[in-house]
């Protein structure tokens, strides 16, 4: 329901509001389980990744300011 209003709105791009749900509740709860998996991995900090992801798949803007990547921090990249 808040995909559908915020296409309504045109704060999101259109598309199937239920695929587009799908499809950002399983990012999010990717997100999560990789970083809870993956602690040491360079991971950008949340708030970052969860607007850039949302960007991607919903077309919303940036709330957080796009900052370069910390990614020596640790861990190497998955494989």
């Amino acid at each position: 329901d808040g995909i559908s209003a915020a296409q309504q709105h045109g704060a999101v791009r259109p598309g199937d509001p239920t695929r587009m749900a799908v499809h950002t509740w399983a990012a999010l709860h990717g997100i999560a389980g990789l970083r809870h998996a993956r602690p040491r991995f360079g991971w950008p900090p949340p708030d970052e990744l969860i607007d850039e992801m949302l960007e991607a798949l919903l077309g919303l803007p940036r709330t957080t300011p796009a900052t370069p990547r910390d990614t020596g921090s640790g861990g190497a990249a998955p494989s």
